[in-house]
């Protein structure tokens, strides 16, 4: 069963991140995956997945330079309904929602780390 509490995090980050308009390319990314076919909620999914990855990757390398959000736009950027249709997370809400949740408590070096929330 999914976290509620998780889900509704990642849900209002990505929410908050199309807010702030121009400022982040969420906003374009979601439009350009609901141009594209996607509902809005797997537009929104399909972001925070991303951005989950991200996180990952944060905490395996994080000396990411000067501009730490550049992988995290240049994903988004690269996001194609296509590419989340093909992937697993893509084939239902309940899967979805496992795998982010695998991705956030998937450490550094491969390891397990503990979130509460």
């Amino acid at each position: 069963m999914p976290n509620v509490t998780l889900h509704a995090t990642l849900h209002a980050i990505v929410e908050a991140q199309i807010a702030l308009e121009d400022e982040t390319p969420a906003r374009h990314t979601a439009q350009r995956l609901i141009d594209d076919g996607l509902d809005r909620h797997e537009a929104i999914h399909a972001i925070a997945l991303a951005l989950v990855e991200f996180m990952r990757d944060l905490m395996n390398a994080p000396e990411l330079g000067t501009d730490p959000n550049a992988p995290y736009f240049a994903a988004l950027e690269r996001l194609t309904a296509d590419d989340w249709r093909r992937s697993h997370w893509g084939f239902g809400h309940s899967n979805c929602m496992e795998g982010i949740m695998f991705a956030i408590l998937r450490g550094a070096n491969g390891r397990r780390h503990e979130v509460d929330l």
